[in-house]
């Protein structure tokens, strides 16, 4: 706690938003992939950097066990 306190919660969270745009982004990109969750149409709002998907012709148990 010391330490993120050091960086600044300020300046964790503006971070975990670039990465968040970026996962969102790269998803988005890919042939047949589909994000699923209130960041796939407008891009990033308040929440965690998760992202849900589906991919075309693959049963999601193989996707997530790959």
């Amino acid at each position: 706690m010391d330490d993120l306190e050091r960086i600044g919660w300020e300046t964790i969270t503006a971070h975990e938003d670039v990465l968040a745009a970026r996962l969102y982004e790269g998803l988005r990109s890919i042939d047949g992939v589909r994000v699923l969750g209130p960041w796939s149409e407008s891009g990033p709002r308040d929440g965690l950097a998760v992202a849900t998907f589906t991919l075309d012709g693959m049963h999601h148990a193989l996707v997530a066990a790959r």
